[in-house]
């Protein structure tokens, strides 16, 4: 959304009446209060990169010890489920949420109606699921996902009433709270899973602790947040935080069919059995370093650049010293998997020459016949004839070399030349 062209756009308007509610022109011309959003943003990074990164990393150990008790078939199921899930929480709250933490002033009256906004879009998202949810299954190969699917949409109407007291502590950059009340979600959610696991429940496992784990993540955010607003409605309210919110609906919907397009081609393809679990747990376990590094940020970046969104300057250096912190935390840790990760596929790519084709034995030469075929597979042979002949590329061994390289640039990095002084 480009709030510059929004202020533009209602800069000719009218001045509204002081005793009537704010319109969008009167929402984006006030100023927000000065209340130290550098040192709240520091503080909220610190507090929710330590909660990403614990709350990560226990979510990965749990999933491991997950995975060694549940059948493969059983995370296939649940990734279509959680695929729906996903997609719901995305848009049930119209963008108002995200309205609420840029909301310029005090937002108590217009919580009231994004918390309205935030119910009944989370009903009809519900709604929608149990009514679509038999459907989907028999679309992904999956009839026993319909119930589990049915169930775990309680968890959009559980996220609801959570939207907006979660918005509110966004805002304010109360990052500890919201800590404590991410932990209560996860102790139970894993507690519960692995409970059930043990006790022969498979898909019930993860479908109940996720829920579970929700309501108790809800209840605890209620709990912490700073206000808990009742349902109201505004008119001049609700246009002003749609107009802003609409847009982010349509932005959150597409990142979600881009970042769930495999899981949905798979499903279809495959169906939600053994395959897409494998792929749901390897999925999940690689890509733990990104979540991390966008869980981080994604709750502090908003609420910093709405408190700048009124001077173009400050948001301008806000959003360049956002960027280069990124790239100064991702950069090293990209190179570093990165080379890890071709130098393992290389060696289990090699691994995989050696063990030789199953069944497969040699019938020339004379003295080799019975023997097995020991043979590299994974080889790109590029000719065109009668021109050119390019030696065979192994990728396995490519890999490895290509891997060992960015481990040499990255040893080879200078160190700095001394300690950084502080900018003042």
């Amino acid at each position: 959304m480009n709030l510059r062209k929004w202020r533009q756009h209602d800069r000719g308007a009218s001045a509204p009446d002081p005793q009537t509610s704010p319109t969008i022109t009167d929402a984006l011309s006030r100023e927000p209060p000065d209340d130290g959003p550098g040192q709240g943003f520091a503080s909220g990074l610190r507090w929710s990169a330590g909660n990403v990164v614990v709350g990560r990393a226990l979510s990965m150990v749990s999933t491991i010890v997950l995975a060694r008790i549940l059948a493969p078939e059983v995370f296939g199921i649940f990734a279509v489920t959680l695929v729906v899930l996903t997609g719901l929480i995305s848009v049930n709250d119209f963008g108002t949420t995200n309205a609420i933490v840029r909301w310029p002033g005090s937002p108590d009256r217009a919580a009231r109606t994004a918390t309205t906004l935030a119910w009944t879009g989370s009903t009809l998202a519900c709604g929608l699921a149990v009514i679509a949810a038999p459907v989907i299954a028999s679309w992904s190969h999956a009839p026993s996902a319909r119930l589990p699917m049915q169930i775990l949409a309680l968890g959009v109407l559980v996220d609801g009433i959570a939207a907006v007291p979660g918005a509110m502590l966004t805002r304010n950059f109360q990052q500890k709270r919201r800590t404590t009340a991410d932990f209560a979600s996860l102790i139970a959610s894993v507690g519960l899973s692995i409970g059930l696991a043990l006790a022969g429940a498979g898909i019930w496992a993860l479908v109940l602790g996720r829920l579970i784990g929700n309501v108790m993540g809800t209840i605890a955010v209620v709990v912490v947040a700073p206000s808990r607003p009742r349902p109201g409605w505004n008119r001049d309210d609700a246009r002003t935080l749609l107009h802003f919110g609409l847009p982010l609906v349509g932005a959150s919907a597409l990142v979600f069919v881009m970042a769930n397009l495999d899981t949905i081609v798979i499903a279809r393809g495959l169906g939600a059995g053994a395959a897409l679990g494998f792929y749901a747990l390897a999925f999940n376990l690689s890509s733990w370093p990104l979540n991390v590094l966008s869980g981080m940020l994604r709750r502090v970046s908003l609420p910093l650049f709405a408190s700048h969104q009124h001077n173009d300057e400050q948001l301008t250096s806000s959003v360049l010293g956002t960027v280069q912190l990124v790239g100064a935390v991702a950069a090293l840790p990209a190179m570093l998997l990165g080379a890890l990760a071709l130098i393992t596929g290389g060696v289990l790519g090699n691994l995989y020459d050696r063990l030789g084709l199953p069944g497969l034995a040699w019938h020339f030469p004379p003295e080799r016949r019975g023997q097995p075929v020991l043979a590299v597979r994974d080889w790109i042979h590029f000719s065109l004839e009668g021109v050119i002949d390019w030696p065979i590329f192994n990728l396995a061994d490519s890999w490895l070399v290509v891997g060992a390289g960015l481990l040499v640039l990255l040893s080879l990095r200078a160190p700095s030349s001394g300690p950084v002084e502080p900018s003042t």
